[in-house]
């Protein structure tokens, strides 16, 4: 690599990245592993074999690919590449339409420019470079990179479809990590992946309960379903219930004085709030989630609402919401 001599205080300094240009064919590329957050979504290999048909570019042969110089292993100890392996770091939809249409496959060698990588964060930082220069991957594209690197194999739709941090954003806004920071907070850089890591249980379960069918569904919802989880047992049969019958517009209890809580949310929260039902700004989710929460509760400690009782005041739900887990 040629060094272009800067002024003595030039703030960037590039001599020390070693990366290699090289030449591999497209076979053994795409044998290579794929990077383990890379995102899982479907439609864009559809498009890329239509922009592949349209006929050959150069800029389809150029890759890139990371080697690891020492092993790397991630936050959690799970060893993620072994000293001298080499991982694809993007050309993963070109690989996944070249393994849908072979024909596709170019009659000759890929340019490969090759990253050197020593760490699991600086492994990140050249993927997230790449992708985000490259490939304009969305919000939701890049939660399904967290499926991914979890190998979890989503059963609803909408977790395979990364549609969920939001909701998980709002249920861990108000809750603190082992060592008693918010997990909202900046300063102390709390990153998606560890709200994922703090409600992973809960959602995996819901995930497996299926709640794709919920028709007024909305990630205030969601958001509600994992405090109920993480506080009740994302496993337990009362928490399968209200999961259920909400999916299913099930009512428990209905007399003359009062209703179960999952009623309460499916025939009278909804219709009182269908217009604002699925916005995700949070000025409106704050009062839809307290009443959410506070009826699914209910429905979670076997007592009912009662109709001729006034609905507690916004003020104390949202204080509800807050402290909802301590």
């Amino acid at each position: 690599m040629t060094t272009v001599k800067k002024p003595k205080d030039f703030e960037f300094d590039y001599s020390s990245f070693k990366l290699d240009l090289i030449r591999m064919s497209p076979e053994k590329f795409m044998n290579l592993p794929a990077f383990f957050r890379n995102r899982d979504v479907e439609s864009r290999i559809s498009k890329m074999v239509k922009r592949l048909k349209n006929g050959p570019l150069p800029t389809h042969l150029i890759v890139a690919v990371g080697k690891s110089t020492k092993d790397i292993y991630d936050s959690h100890g799970v060893l993620k590449y072994k000293k001298g392996q080499y991982f694809r770091l993007d050309g993963h939809t070109r690989t996944d339409a070249w393994k849908v249409k072979p024909e596709l496959i170019p009659n000759v060698d890929l340019i490969v420019l090759v990253y050197e990588i020593d760490t699991y964060e600086y492994s990140m930082k050249v993927y997230n470079d790449i992708d985000s220069s490259e490939s304009a991957e969305t919000s939701n594209e890049k939660v399904t990179g967290l499926l991914r690197e979890r190998e979890y194999m989503a059963k609803s739709l909408r977790i395979k479809q990364g549609k969920f941090k939001t909701a998980v954003n709002n249920a861990a806004r108000y809750l603190k990590a082992d060592d008693g920071s918010c997990l909202c907070d900046k300063k102390y850089n709390y990153r998606f992946d560890v709200k994922l890591d703090f409600f992973w249980k809960e959602l995996t379960n819901i995930d497996k309960i299926g709640f794709d069918n919920i028709e007024r569904y909305s990630g205030n919802v969601l958001t509600s379903l994992l405090l109920i989880a993480k506080k009740y047992g994302s496993t337990s049969r009362q928490f399968k219930t209200l999961v259920e019958n909400y999916t299913e517009g099930t009512t428990t209890i209905n007399n003359s004085s009062s209703v179960d809580g999952v009623h309460y949310v499916y025939n009278n929260l909804y219709p009182q709030h269908k217009d604002v039902w699925t916005q995700t700004g949070f000025s409106n989710s704050f009062g839809i989630i307290s009443k959410i929460l506070y009826c699914f509760d209910m429905f979670m400690k076997n007592e009912p609402i009662s109709k001729r009782s006034n609905f507690p005041k916004d003020k104390v739900l949202k204080q509800l919401y807050i402290n909802f887990i301590k």
